[in-house]
């Protein structure tokens, strides 16, 4: 929590179009089918004062001139001494090589672990999404914007961290917890802002989970082994034919059944 300042801090919106998956979002792992690679370490960042980034272009790559290197997963504030209390907005900018051996049956998507408060993906500079909230992950599909397997592609971040009396938590407006003090806002912990978490490049078939909600019941005081158990799976498989094979295995990976 930093003392001794006081922010005005203009509303903004955030500009329409998709916003990112969130609910059910499943933590990718390497498989026979799927394999994901980080995209952390050094990153381009620019802090975006003015607030001018999208008339100046930096949707399509940020310029030479104000760029500095910047660790991904990690908070602005805490590496950038002059940023210490600036909430955004920021860009950010990396390449990312697409994976060779693509196939039509399989999508590329990228995965946030966590961005704090709003962020805007731009692939190619094309805006591929969107997401509020730095408290979930989240996922946008850029298999469309992809180039050619191979071949180097353009990935830049708007990052804006900046605080909302809508926003969890909310800020920036009443109820500030002293006057004299930064930022304005009725909580007692400072809003780190930026990429807080890993980032990854996730190859994975077209067909698959798209999330998981789990149900529980207990009847009486305790419990025993389940006479039945149910699996209801909703598919979208446009006029072809989807065949799913459910199987359940112990938390030591003891397979228990299958149907």
């Amino acid at each position: 929590f930093l003392s001794g300042h006081r922010a005005r801090l203009p509303p903004r919106s955030l500009p329409r179009g998709h916003m990112a998956d969130t609910w059910g979002t499943l933590r990718p792992s390497d498989s026979a089918h799927r394999r994901c690679t980080q995209l952390d370490g050094l990153w381009a960042f620019i802090a975006d004062h003015k607030d001018d980034g999208h008339a100046s272009g930096f949707c399509s790559g940020l310029p030479e001139s104000g760029r500095t290197p910047i660790a991904v997963p990690a908070s602005w504030n805490e590496q950038l001494p002059e940023l210490d209390s600036f909430l955004g907005p920021a860009w950010y900018e990396r390449t990312v090589w697409a994976p060779l051996g693509l196939t039509p049956r399989q999508r590329v998507c990228l995965r946030f672990g966590s961005v704090n408060y709003s962020c805007e993906v731009y692939f190619n500079g094309e805006r591929a999404g969107a997401h509020e909230g730095g408290h979930l992950p989240f996922e946008v599909d850029v298999t469309c914007l992809l180039r050619s397997s191979g071949e180097p592609n353009l990935l830049v971040l708007r990052v804006d961290g900046r605080l909302e009396p809508t926003h969890v938590p909310p800020g920036g407006g009443w109820g500030a917890m002293a006057p004299g003090c930064f930022p304005r806002a009725s909580f007692d912990f400072y809003p780190f802002c930026g990429v807080q978490r890993s980032v990854q490049l996730c190859v994975r078939p077209a067909s698959g989970l798209e999330g998981l909600k789990i149900e529980t019941r207990l009847e009486g005081l305790s419990a025993g082994a389940a006479s039945s158990a149910s699996v209801v799976m909703r598919c979208r498989c446009g006029t072809g034919v989807s065949r799913v094979r459910a199987s359940l295995w112990t938390q030591g990976d003891q397979l228990i059944l299958t149907h």
